[in-house]
Formats: C-alpha cells, sequence, structure tokens
C-alpha cells in the first residue's frame, strides 16, 4: 500500500468517525431535549445494526466530500460553506421539505423533523471543518479555475427544473412505484394504474405537486450549479460522475437507516429510484451549467497535495 492511499484512508476515517460521532451525539441530546425517546429498548443486535448502517452512510458521503474537496477551486472559509451547502442541502434540507409535504403519509412528528434538520446541521458542520483540515494539510500546488457562461444561467436553471419535474414522475412510477408496499404505505391501496391514467389521477387529487417539484427542481439546479462550477475540472467523465454522486449518494443513503415511519420495503423502494433520477439529473446539470466561455481560465494556487 503506497503513502498516498494509506493517507487517503486515514483522511476517509476521520472525516467517517468525525460524522459518526457528531451524528449520535447531537442527534440523542436533541430527541432526549424534545421528549422523543422511545419507550421500547432496542436490543443489542438492532443497535448494532443501526450503528453499522449509519457508519456506512458516512463513510459513502465521506468518499464524496473528499472526492469534492480534492477537486475543489476552493479552500478556507470558501470551501467550508459550499461544502455545508452541498452536504446539508442534499442529505437534510431536500429531504426534509420533501417530507413535510408527505407527511400525511409518513407521519413524522414536527420534532423529529426539527431535529433531523439540526443533527444535519452540526454534522454537515463538522465535516466541513475536517474537509478544510484536510485540505490545508496539503501542499499547494497550480490547478485553473474555468470561466463559464453566465447569460443563458437562469434560462438554464428553469430548464433543469423542468427536467427534474419530469424525471420525479418518470423514476417515481417506474421503480418506486413498482414497489407494491410502496404504494399501500402512501394511498393505503396496492393497485397500480397505467402511467397516464396514475398521472391524471395524481394531478387531478394534488394539483400543488407539480409547482411543489418545479421549486425543489430549480433548488437542485442550483446546488448542481456550485458543485458544477466549483471543481477544477474540465467538462469530462470525471465532472459527470461526480456531480452525479454529489447530487444522489447524499440523497439517497439516509434511507438505509432504519426508523419507525418508514418500512423498509417503501424505503428500499425510494433508494433506487433516488439514486437513479438524481445521478442523472447530476450529470445532465453538467451538460447545461458546465459550458466553458471560449475555453478560457486562469491560473491560481490553492491547497491540495494528493487528489483521491
Amino acid at each position: 500500500m503506497n503513502t498516498n492511499m494509506l493517507k487517503n484512508i486515514k483522511q476517509l476515517l476521520l472525516l467517517t468517525v468525525s460524522m459518526v460521532i457528531t451524528w449520535i451525539i447531537v442527534s440523542g441530546i436533541l430527541q432526549r431535549a424534545l421528549g422523543m425517546s422511545s419507550g421500547k429498548n432496542e436490543g443489542y443486535k438492532e443497535a448494532v445494526i443501526a450503528l453499522g448502517y449509519l457508519f456506512l452512510l458516512c463513510c459513502l458521503n465521506s468518499i464524496i466530500i473528499l472526492w469534492y474537496t480534492k477537486r475543489s477551486i476552493f479552500s478556507g472559509k470558501k470551501l467550508l460553506l459550499s461544502v455545508f451547502t452541498i452536504m446539508f442541502g442534499v442529505m437534510f434540507f431536500m429531504t426534509q421539505i420533501e417530507t413535510i409535504y408527505f407527511n400525511y403519509a409518513i407521519r413524522m412528528p414536527g420534532q423529529l423533523i426539527f431535529s433531523t434538520l439540526f443533527t444535519g446541521a452540526a454534522v454537515a458542520i463538522v465535516a466541513s471543518i475536517v474537509a478544510v483540515k484536510i485540505k490545508e494539510q496539503s501542499n499547494k500546488f497550480k490547478n485553473r479555475i474555468l470561466k463559464y457562461e453566465s447569460q443563458k444561467l437562469p434560462l438554464n436553471i428553469f430548464i433543469l427544473a423542468l427536467i427534474y419535474l419530469i424525471f420525479y414522475f418518470i423514476f417515481g412510477y417506474f421503480i418506486a412505484w413498482q414497489f407494491p408496499l410502496l404504494r399501500e404505505y402512501y394511498t393505503g391501496s396496492q393497485k397500480i394504474l397505467p402511467f397516464i391514467l396514475h398521472m391524471k389521477n395524481q394531478l387531478s387529487t394534488d394539483p400543488w405537486l407539480v409547482l411543489f417539484q418545479i421549486v425543489r427542481g430549480v433548488l437542485w439546479a442550483l446546488i448542481g450549479c456550485l458543485a458544477v462550477r466549483s471543481v477544477a475540472l474540465k467538462t469530462g467523465i470525471e465532472k459527470y460522475l461526480l456531480v452525479g454522486f454529489i447530487l444522489s449518494v447524499g440523497l439517497c443513503t439516509p434511507l438505509l437507516l432504519p426508523n419507525d415511519f418508514m418500512p423498509s420495503s417503501v424505503r428500499f423502494g425510494h433508494f433506487f429510484e433516488l439514486l437513479i433520477e438524481n445521478f442523472l439529473f447530476g450529470t445532465v446539470s453538467v451538460y447545461f451549467l458546465g459550458k466553458e466561455r471560449n475555453n478560457t481560465y486562469k491560473q491560481i494556487f490553492y491547497t491540495s497535495k494528493h487528489l483521491i
């Protein structure tokens, strides 16, 4: 094992363990303070399994954070803000606003939603600080800041919002909605309608859903814009992969955690839906938002010794 690989593993473990410890401490304190401690005693086996899923969740997201950090044009406060915005936005904010919208089916207490958001903010802050420290410990080297087209940015954001809306309904129906228990969870019935009839029924019973998802599409596009334009990579396969994973891994991995409000069959269906849907949306975001202006760039010095 070479020195570079060993260093990457140490950094990954540092970030992962920091996130796990912060998650456990903050969520534990909040749940006790808000009177949300479960009345049932969780067995040793269940606790170990839950801890294993939490470690896996944090490890997978740490890989993405380190990948982004070592490709980012930012350092210091700018890097801290960008990592926090991406991590908190993808993993916690975007998930919980949808939880609030569909809470008629999920039935999650408001205190738990608050606790999840607050815990997420704490975890994201700690992860951002560790990411900055990792960047600072590296050596300086030259890299490029690409100049991007900005005149069509508002139009491209709106186009991406519409694309997200289309992805939401297509992947929601053809992946998640194919699970009978997931249909029963949201509608009380396992019956499935053809796609066109399903959409007509969906829009007639919940006409605000389209507007809500367009707003979420705008927010996803803005997060994607930050990711696309803050990495020192020209548009290529790595950039498509990195942004795709940034927008998808943090969104779907929280579904690995067992909870009292969403059965495993429902979480399983949503996991693959969100992973595929948002990964593709991330790659499309690179196409629309990653167009360079006359292929010009300026060189800067920033902190990063080894790239993953």
